[in-house]
């Protein structure tokens, strides 16, 4: 027979055990707690960082306005253009280029993503090489400030800035959309037929409206309005 000061002895173990399994179990709680509020912590930060990236690139994305290059003010001469672009839009490669045609070469900047592929150019005058040309934009990764990107139609444009355009060809058989008013034009193709005819008097050929709608923005153009 157990004697009573044998079975208080046992007892009082069995609940100092209990107690240290308590514990035990207590931090082991305590740990994962913690561990789980950590891996929070650091998915959360991961994701700040995430969206800070994307809305930094978001932020520094270039856009084609009336008398602007992003937030660089336009006509602007090569050199400064070419160091205000570097330093305020990293996000893109660009680099001073010798363009070749039928009159003397000209120097211009080309505008390349991280893959290297051209987003735009601005020519230079062959002649005065710090006069700004023009300003063609040939992706739609650069929007203009009214919204429009190339690959949009021609109710796109409509839609954004009003039926007050009027249409040209030139020699090239290139087709422009443009407002008398305005430095910003678009050079829009589409699915339309070109007759001999029409050849003969190209520098008073038109489309009309149901051809028009039928065009795609092939590319923007900036060009100072005299």
């Amino acid at each position: 027979m157990i004697s009573f000061s044998t079975f208080y002895n046992i007892k009082y173990q069995n609940r100092i055990r209990m107690r240290r399994l308590c514990y035990l179990f207590l931090l082991m709680a305590i740990g994962c707690t913690d561990s789980h509020k950590y891996s929070q912590s650091t998915t959360q930060n991961n994701s700040n960082i995430t969206n800070n990236s994307e809305s930094s690139k978001k932020e520094n994305k270039m856009i084609l306005s009336e008398d602007s290059l992003g937030i660089i003010r336009i006509p602007i001469s090569l050199d400064s253009l070419l160091d205000k672009l570097k330093e305020n839009y990293p996000i893109y490669q660009v680099s001073k280029e010798i363009g070749q045609q039928d009159g003397p070469n000209y120097p211009y900047i080309n505008i390349a993503d991280e893959y290297n592929t051209s987003l735009g150019y601005i020519n230079y005058d062959g002649d005065k090489p710090d006069e700004l040309n023009d300003i063609h934009i040939v992706s739609s990764d650069i929007t203009d400030e009214y919204g429009i990107t190339v690959g949009m139609d021609y109710d796109d444009i409509i839609k954004l800035r009003g039926n007050h355009f009027s249409n040209q060809f030139d020699y090239h058989h290139h087709v422009y959309l443009y407002d008398t008013t305005s430095n910003i034009f678009y050079e829009i193709t589409g699915d339309f037929q070109i007759t001999a005819e029409m050849l003969e008097n190209i520098e008073d050929m038109v489309l009309n409206e149901q051809q028009l709608r039928k065009c795609t923005v092939t590319r923007i153009i900036w060009r100072k309005r005299k």
